[in-house]
């Protein structure tokens, strides 16, 4: 029973939802359950969250329901546990439609047409609408809204149908034209984003004409449907200038959008803009940063209120990259309240540590990240290299600058879970730190050649870092 759909549906009711449950399956507007599947519900929910009492065995609960009988019919038990999913099932729905009052609404004035009261259909339709309009979303759902009341309002009476004035009829047509277009061109450029993933080309019909369509006067007034054309051209052609058109037009717009399409767009433009600083370009660098304040201010980049160690980090990293040290010490202070606790000393530790850093504090840098403690391989080879880098700048340090890479390549060597990508890109680093050490303190002549080995190879750690060091030597 461990591993049952009505065990499984009920794992996923929060506890205000279990309590409002167990009023809703006795309730007289429910039909009517049988007295054995409510004390079968009573029975799971003591073992509520997790459900792994041995007390929800097949046995232990026919015995529990009926405790006179001899043995255990499981046909009896099978039909209870399919009525009690079945009500739970309804509750699912009922939470949904709680949850759309727009929603609820259409099919409360469907059921005042299909009884006929038509004076208070009229009434509520036309109130419906305003409420509609008065909101700023005006994405897909709302054009589906907007054309599923104006069917109703065109349909509801005869007569009202034949009225010259009656305009429902070609505001429905306009309507169906925006939903279709605004939600065909965002399953567009989810299809075109999984080729980007899968490697596995998917053909979509019709698309050139529809974005050809796309650029007609009366498509191009709804901002949603402009901007999921551009999201199209940026999935398929992802440059610059397409990213440049879309970010604009999303953020003059964003309020345009539900929740989930906002999360959608922002995290279509977060990867876009990830995947064009790589090249270094310091312009799309603090691009990618103007996402993530964004992301910031609109709150896109918190899940359930918490901001994750890891996004926590990569802002640090990127505000860093474009010398924005005060801003990252300040986004530090202010959004570290907001990772895990168990997480918050070492995200704020580490994240100071690279500001500093990154502000020629290497002595500062040092200490703080002394304060840190990871278990995470990935962040315990962050310090090394930042250690590492730190020693290259200090003075006096060429002993232990020497003896940190020969314990970090030694680290990285003897580590078994460590990719064999991160391993090459570390060791890289290791090697070019190494050539530019023994140049910087006079051991060997700067070879010239150095500028385009670093080009020359793919893989490297801090890759910026190293070429500011070969400019220094040069100067």
């Amino acid at each position: 029973m461990h591993k049952s759909k009505v065990v499984e549906y009920m794992k996923t009711l929060s506890k205000s939802e279990l309590r409002a449950f167990s009023k809703y399956i006795v309730s007289p507007y429910v039909k009517k359950a049988d007295r054995k599947i409510v004390d079968l519900f009573e029975h799971l929910k003591k073992y509520y969250p997790d459900f792994d009492s041995k007390m929800i065995n097949r046995e232990k609960v026919h015995q529990k329901l009926y405790p006179n009988a001899t043995k255990v019919v499981d046909k009896k038990l099978r039909d209870l546990m399919s009525g009690l999913t079945a009500i739970l099932e309804d509750y699912f729905v009922w939470l949904e439609l709680k949850k759309d009052d727009d929603a609820y609404k259409l099919l409360q004035l469907k059921a005042l047409s299909q009884r006929n009261l038509l004076k208070y259909f009229a009434t509520e339709g036309r109130i419906l609408g305003q409420q509609l309009d008065k909101q700023s979303c005006r994405d897909a759902d709302y054009f589906r809204q907007k054309f599923d009341l104006n069917v109703l309002l065109y349909n509801y009476s005869e007569d009202q149908r034949l009225q010259p004035n009656n305009d429902n009829l070609q505001a429905a047509l306009e309507y169906l034209d925006c939903y279709y277009y605004t939600t065909k061109l965002a399953l567009c450029s989810e299809v075109i984003n999984r080729e980007r993933i899968l490697a596995a080309p998917e053909q979509i019909l019709f698309l050139e004409e529809l974005l050809n369509q796309s650029d007609h006067p009366q498509l191009q007034k709804y901002p949603a449907i402009h901007i999921y054309q551009q999201l199209v051209y940026l999935m398929q052609k992802e440059s610059i200038e397409n990213f440049f058109i879309v970010k604009k037009l999303y953020f003059e717009h964003i309020d345009i959008f539900g929740e989930e399409a906002k999360q959608e767009i922002y995290a279509y433009l977060y990867n876009s803009s990830s995947r064009l600083s790589r090249s270094g370009n310091p312009e799309i660098i603090r691009e990618h940063l103007e996402i993530y304040q964004f992301g910031l201010k609109k709150g896109l980049l918190l899940e359930n209120g918490i901001l994750s160690f890891n996004l926590f980090q990569n802002i640090i990293n990127v505000a860093c990259a474009v010398e924005e040290l005060e801003w990252a010490g300040t986004f530090i202070k202010t959004y570290s309240p907001l990772v895990k606790e168990e997480e918050r000393a070492n995200a704020v530790a580490l994240g100071s540590a690279y500001v500093a850093f990154m502000a020629g504090d290497c002595e500062q840098s040092l200490d703080l990240l002394r304060e840190t403690n990871f278990v995470n391989i990935h962040y315990n080879i962050v310090i090394r290299c930042i250690q590492l880098m730190c020693y290259y700048e200090l003075p006096n340090y060429e002993e232990v600058f020497f003896d940190s890479t020969h314990s970090f390549t030694n680290y990285l060597r003897r580590n078994k879970i460590v990719s064999s990508e991160l391993k090459t890109k570390n060791n890289n680093l290791v090697k070019f730190a190494k050539k530019l050490f023994r140049i910087k303190i006079g051991e060997q002549e700067y070879d010239p050649s150095l500028v385009k080995e670093l080009e020359n190879t793919t893989a490297i750690a801090y890759r910026r870092w190293l070429s500011l060091k070969i400019q220094e030597l040069t100067q």
